[in-house]
């Protein structure tokens, strides 16, 4: 049974569907982390207006009206793996964004936005998973990614941008 939960504090906003397992596992931290995000951004409740980038507190979609985290992406791609997770970070980065390429660095600091998901052993495991996406990402020079046409094309059918 699908789960489906959204989280609203100020101008925080955290939006999630999936797997029933994360009610246990991960709600009560998930909130920690929005009360957490919403004391550093110095705001009251009920300030602020807009979505907010999961993790940052930085306005979502810079002007392109795509609104979603890289949490949201994951969870509308069904994704599970480490390597599916990096995907979705880097179809946040693109989309929302609007970064053109990304650094391992950018991948990975996107990823752990996606607090759901996101586990330690990602970033021991980056050169892998990047390999592993070969088919996905092109390598534009060292350590800078793009997703490819095929996938970006793939990526916006399902999740639904133009």
């Amino acid at each position: 049974m699908a789960f489906k939960f959204r989280v609203k504090l100020g101008p925080v906003e955290v939006e999630y569907e999936g797997d029933k397992e994360f009610e246990k596992e991960k709600l009560l931290e998930l909130v920690s982390d929005v009360m957490h995000i919403h004391e550093s951004s110095g705001k009251k409740a009920g300030s602020g207006s807009g979505a907010a980038h999961e993790g940052t507190g930085k306005d979502v979609g810079k002007g392109r009206g795509i609104q979603l985290t890289t949490g949201n992406i994951a969870a509308k791609l069904g994704l599970g793996k480490g390597k599916d997770l990096l995907l979705a970070a880097c179809a946040h980065l693109e989309f929302v964004e609007g970064k053109q390429t990304h650094t391992r660095e950018e991948i990975i600091a996107d990823a752990k936005t996606a607090t759901g998901f996101y586990k330690t052993s990602h970033v021991n495991n980056l050169t892998l998973y990047l390999g592993r996406l070969r088919d996905k990402l092109n390598e534009i020079s060292k350590d800078n990614y793009t997703l490819n046409d095929a996938t970006r094309a793939d990526l916006k059918a399902k999740l639904g941008i133009s």
